[in-house]
């Protein structure tokens, strides 16, 4: 592994190319700073070389040269008199610094800051139409609770110890403080997706009666927990002693793990596969419907943000290439961070989106009054003293409606369905906006229980 890592350090150790350099005594006092392996290949190189040892400008130019003292120091130097000598010639060249680290915690706080919006919004929407909370609002609480945190810790934990610098500008401890935040930043990615995935599966199971698409959805979920709770595990015993995870890098402890890179891609691809699968999920159940245009935009909006997440996800992949192999970790997780909170806050934003059509539905009427008609009729017949099953609603996809132009509309409450429940209905027209009721893309109204035959729902 050491040679490895220096290897890779010296391919730009001294680039060949770089016109400004040290001159005079600055330069001397800089190589003073080499370690005693550094001086001594670099002492016995540019004597078998046309440079002078004071002559920086030819020693940086100097493509062999350069190859001759890599070749050298790799032999010959540990990992950190590898760095400290990199950290020199950089120096010593005048190489340009690299800096990713505004660019970062930009992403980090933009899209952490939208996704906490977005959850705000789905909890106020639940508050002003008086509706109880229930599994997937649970769910994607405490998500946004994992998530807080970890936008902090981006910060405070991972650019704060050089995530978007070059590996030689950054001091050892922070190396290991570095590697050691992204540990649990990689544990916390696990189970914040998994999280946002589950929620999404129990707003299925509320918004969808049909019993074989429920079975699908259970048999999904219960998968997506099975495969988090792996991930989670095995993510927290990667490595033996734990510690070595974040103290290898330098190549004086000793310890064993597992093959962290496989790690990282067979949890993407498990991932982008239950993306794609929860997308399919739904079309089975929309692709009867007639909507209006206005609606269409929305259930677009609402997929297509999903296949967003889906592409991001995808995308992603390839900043996996170099991941746990990194030989220059604080730049090269620069673009793994980034991505995986793009997608993990997108994927949040993404399960509030139904909420928040409902919060236009409530401030801009007029906006959504033409997407008032039914497009989705739900219907059961309910023999008396039966108790209400989820899966005897048999569904109709066509307009149902009167001469006046009222039709029947269902009571979904943001409960999920329960056997022990029964279902409110209303016959008669739709309230007006002020006063109706609305829980995700469920439009209804509660009418006295001895009113009813039938349920219709509108929803979307």
């Amino acid at each position: 592994m050491k040679k490895a890592f220096v290897a890779i350090l010296f391919l730009a150790a001294v680039p060949p190319f770089t016109l400004a350099v040290k001159t005079g005594t600055e330069a001397v006092a800089l190589l003073k700073q080499l370690p005693p392996c550094a001086l001594t290949c670099l002492a016995t190189s540019v004597a078998k070389s046309t440079c002078s040892p004071t002559d920086t400008a030819c020693v940086c130019s100097n493509a062999s040269l350069n190859a001759v003292i890599r070749t050298c120091v790799q032999s010959s130097c540990k990992i950190k008199a590898a760095l400290k000598t990199l950290n020199v010639t950089h120096h010593l060249c005048e190489d340009p610094i690299r800096d990713a680290r505004n660019y970062y915690n930009t992403v980090n706080n933009v899209f952490g800051i939208l996704s906490g919006i977005a959850v705000l919004l789905r909890f106020y929407s639940r508050w002003i139409s008086a509706q109880h909370f229930w599994y997937d609002d649970y769910i994607i609480a405490f998500a946004i609770a994992i998530g807080i945190p970890g936008t902090v810790m981006n910060v405070k934990g991972l650019t704060y110890n050089g995530l978007g610098l070059d590996i030689w500008q950054v001091g050892y401890k922070q190396i290991t403080d570095f590697i050691h935040v992204f540990f649990a930043m990689e544990v916390l990615y696990f189970t914040e997706l998994g999280m946002v995935k589950m929620s999404i599966l129990f707003f299925y199971l509320r918004l969808f009666p049909s019993p074989t698409f429920r079975r699908w959805v259970w048999g999904t979920a219960i998968l997506n927990g099975i495969f988090t709770f792996l991930f989670v595990t095995i993510g927290l015993f990667s490595c033996a002693p734990l510690s070595f995870y974040w103290k290898r890098w330098d190549g004086e402890h000793k310890g064993k793990c597992l093959n962290i890179n496989a790690l990282g891609w067979s949890h993407a691809a498990v991932s982008i596969a239950f993306d794609i699968w929860m997308l399919a999920l739904p079309m089975f159940q929309l692709r009867g419907l007639k909507l209006h245009w206005k609606k269409k935009i929305g259930v677009a909006s609402m997929f297509g943000v999903g296949a967003f997440v889906t592409l991001v996800s995808i995308l992603r992949l390839r900043t996996l290439v170099k991941f746990a192999v990194s030989q220059n970790p604080t730049w090269d997780y620069t673009a793994v961070g980034a991505w995986s909170t793009v997608e993990i806050n997108t994927a949040i934003i993404c399960a509030c989106m139904p909420n928040l059509r409902l919060l236009l539905v409530h401030y801009f009427p007029r906006f959504m009054e033409s997407s008032r008609s039914p497009s989705y009729a739900i219907s059961r017949n309910r023999n008396e003293g039966n108790r209400a099953v989820p899966g005897d609603i048999s569904t109709d996809r066509s307009i149902e409606g009167s001469n006046n132009g009222s039709f029947q509309t269902a009571d979904f409450s943001s409960e999920a369905p329960d056997d022990s429940k029964e279902k409110k209905t209303s016959l008669g027209e739709l309230p007006r906006v002020e006063s109706r009721k609305y829980d995700d893309n469920l439009e209804y109204s509660v009418e006295p229980d001895h009113e009813r035959k039938h349920e219709t729902g509108n929803w979307i």
